[in-house]
């Protein structure tokens, strides 16, 4: 079965999900949504990923504007993984509205725990915890791509309905303002990148 996966990554824990879920799936070509800007390419797959990291507990804003590509296909397969440092909350959720209200089905959404890559709250942490997180993804990948090539319909990850309900609460009032987030972020002669 050809699979075609969709993936949007800053970090590179979304680009390692994706090409750990290829080499899982076989058969199986990769595309970044970040240089997708008008059409999507002429997919080949029976099944469609998108792999995407969680911005403040929800979809980035690429990956909303790239389902509006998708519109209207709706014969294939469609899984996500919402990849995370602990705390996808509604974010599967929301992405399965976004879909539903485009005209296609979110048959499977799974949530991925990675280090963490965001500073300010302490980046990946201690090594061990950092390399035991990676090494139980590797594991769930190799679950999750054991359901989609079966084509397994599953109810979509989130966690308890007060965390949805807050952390979704947190996502719309800070939505619009992402893209002005980093405009103080400066970078001087002590960056070691």
């Amino acid at each position: 079965m050809k699979t075609d996966i969709y993936y949007y990554s800053g970090t590179g824990n979304s680009l390692w999900t994706a090409r750990r879920l290829a080499d899982e799936l076989g058969d199986t070509g990769l595309y970044p949504i970040s240089k997708i800007e008008t059409d999507v390419p002429c997919t080949q797959g029976e099944s469609i990923g998108l792999v995407f990291p969680v911005h403040i507990w929800g979809v980035p804003h690429k990956v909303l504007r790239f389902i509006d590509l998708l519109a209207g296909d709706t014969s294939n397969y469609y899984f996500a993984v919402a990849v995370n440092a602990g705390q996808v909350a509604a974010t599967l959720l929301q992405l399965r509205k976004a879909m539903k209200s485009r005209g296609l089905t979110l048959s499977a959404g799974f949530d991925l725990i990675m280090p963490s890559n965001y500073i300010p709250l302490g980046g990946p942490g201690p090594e061990e915890k950092w390399r035991m997180r990676i090494k139980t993804a590797d594991e769930k990948i190799k679950q999750i791509s054991r359901e989609v090539a079966h084509k397994k319909r599953l109810p979509i990850e989130k966690k308890p309905l007060w965390q949805n309900v807050l952390f979704s609460l947190l996502y719309r009032m800070s939505f619009d303002k992402v893209a002005q987030m980093d405009k103080n972020f400066h970078v001087d002669e002590k960056c070691n990148s």
